[in-house]
């Protein structure tokens, strides 16, 4: 799957918000989780590459295709997503909501597939399209 980066109207970003906004809880928890995952394991990835030197794909926990299953679950399993995510935002992150984190990080991945679905998590396995079929 080819892997772009974001060229749309900001009516096709404020799309994509919104859906983000309308999902329910239990996805975005699912989301929020593998957004964590993904930055644990990227934290670990750099300290690594610090101790040995090597690039990415040269070592086991590369970001980009690692998936600690053990840590998702870990995050996934806390009753209070929110203090989770607010404990592994970013210190430029400012969010009340799942929704207002998944957003954030979206919109700085800014990564989509095929230019028509923009890229929730970061390994593309969640997904909304830019646009609102207004029929539905």
């Amino acid at each position: 799957m080819a892997i772009y980066e974001w060229s749309h109207s900001q009516e096709a970003y404020d799309n994509v918000r919104k859906q983000i906004r309308d999902m329910d809880v239990e996805q975005l928890r699912i989301i929020a989780a593998e957004i964590i995952t993904y930055r644990l394991t990227l934290e670990k990835h750099n300290q690594l590459s610090i101790l040995i030197g090597d690039e990415c794909d040269e070592h086991p926990v590369c970001p980009t295709s690692y998936f600690d299953e053990q840590v998702y679950s870990e995050m996934l399993g806390h009753d209070d997503m929110s203090l989770v995510v607010n404990w592994h935002k970013t210190s430029t992150e400012e969010f009340t909501e799942l929704s207002e984190f998944i957003w954030n990080f979206t919109s700085e991945q800014r990564s989509c597939s095929n230019m028509s679905d923009a890229h929730l998590c970061p390994y593309g396995c969640h997904t909304v399209p830019f646009s609102i079929d207004e029929n539905e």
